[in-house]
């Protein structure tokens, strides 16, 4: 063979495994039956380093069959038949029984780049932070969120989405919780709390949507929702944002597997989480002003007390939703907010008491 013709087709060769590797290491590992959920994290501007810093939070699962789905519904709610609950098991439900795929990595677009993200972990989760400068970011944002999207093979067309909040340095962030404060779950009751997670479609608080919407138009507000709901009911809670039409913006959820105990004592024990992620998002943002936002039924004026005898300057106002039917004199919030000014919290029922009350408050940056 002539060595040159010999060379000519070894280096086309080498070339063609080189353009094939390259592809495979912008491609997602992917298979046609797994999922990508994209989490809606907070991003924030570094003046310092010049920088966007970018936290990207997905999870990679396999759903189990519908039939295993089914028996694990006649397991928990043997006196709730299928055909009377209002959404299919494998809404919700079949997030909490799903394969999770560790050692699995997702590729995203972001703009005009390609971004390999961190193999999975065990419980497929994957995270890490990626660096923009302003110009990057202001190419690819759209209104407050910067979006991306999964890379998968060519054969694939599902589309993955996710996207990141980006905060401005100043202004009002309203953080605030979930259940029973914008969503009616009635944690206080074990049946109830089961039922409403599981069985009914999620049904948001009246009137909570126009408070925060007012919020958001008239004080330029920015929200992140704090919960100690798990990460597997994130799309259902985000669906409910955008049906009831709350303001979108970022999730603070928690993970939960079978081995760590049980389902209600998970929701029952969220204080440890809300408590740091919330001190994080103040501390991280000392020139934003922040409203707390929860309701009676769990240790969120508590939670919320603590953090504004932290951080005074940062926190403009603690506003509590009433579902125990304790008057704001009554010996709980007396001790809970002895020493704090009494303009700073209130117990409400209807949220227009709130809007008319701080409305009347400069809530502005720098207000």
């Amino acid at each position: 063979m002539n060595p040159k013709y010999f060379s000519k087709v070894y280096f086309t060769f080498l070339l063609i495994i080189n353009m094939i590797n390259s592809v495979y290491a912008y491609t997602s590992s992917v298979d046609s039956d797994e999922v990508v959920v994209f989490f809606t994290t907070l991003g924030y501007f570094s003046s310092e380093a010049n920088l966007w810093h970018l936290p990207v939070h997905g999870w990679i699962y396999e759903p189990e069959l519908t039939g295993d789905i089914r028996r694990h519904w006649n397991e928990w709610f043997s006196d709730t038949p299928l055909d009377k609950a209002e959404i299919s098991p494998n809404e919700r439900l079949g997030q909490f029984f799903v394969d999770n795929q560790g050692g699995k990595q997702v590729v995203i677009r972001l703009g005009e780049k390609l971004f390999p993200l961190p193999t999975s972990a065990e419980n497929g989760h994957f995270q890490t932070v990626l660096h923009l400068s302003p110009e990057e970011v202001e190419a690819g944002r759209q209104g407050e969120f910067l979006p991306f999207v999964a890379v998968l093979s060519a054969q694939d067309q599902r589309q993955f989405r996710g996207q990141i909040q980006l905060l401005n340095p100043s202004g009002l962030s309203v953080i605030s919780d979930i259940d029973d404060t914008i969503k009616i779950s009635e944690v206080t009751d074990k049946t109830a709390l089961f039922a409403n997670t599981f069985q009914h479609l999620f049904r948001a608080v009246p009137q909570m949507n126009e408070l925060y919407s007012h919020w958001q138009t008239k004080q330029g507000a920015q929200f992140h929702y704090v919960s100690g709901s798990p990460w597997q009911l994130y799309l259902p809670l985000w669906e409910l944002l955008k049906e009831a039409q709350f303001p979108l913006g970022s999730f603070h959820l928690r993970p939960f597997r079978w081995r760590d105990g049980s389902f209600l004592t998970f929701l029952k024990s969220p204080e440890t989480h809300k408590t740091k992620i919330i001190e994080h998002l103040i501390a991280s943002h000392l020139t934003r002003r922040f409203i707390l936002v929860g309701d009676s039924g769990e240790r969120d004026p508590e939670i919320y007390a603590q953090i504004a005898r932290r951080f005074p300057d940062q926190v403009l106002a603690i506003v509590v939703r009433d579902v125990t039917q304790e008057p704001a004199d009554s010996p709980r919030y007396q001790e809970i907010f002895r020493g704090l000014p009494a303009e700073l919290w209130m117990i409400f029922t209807d949220p227009k008491q709130v809007q008319a009350i701080l409305s009347e408050q400069s809530m502005g940056p720098g207000g």
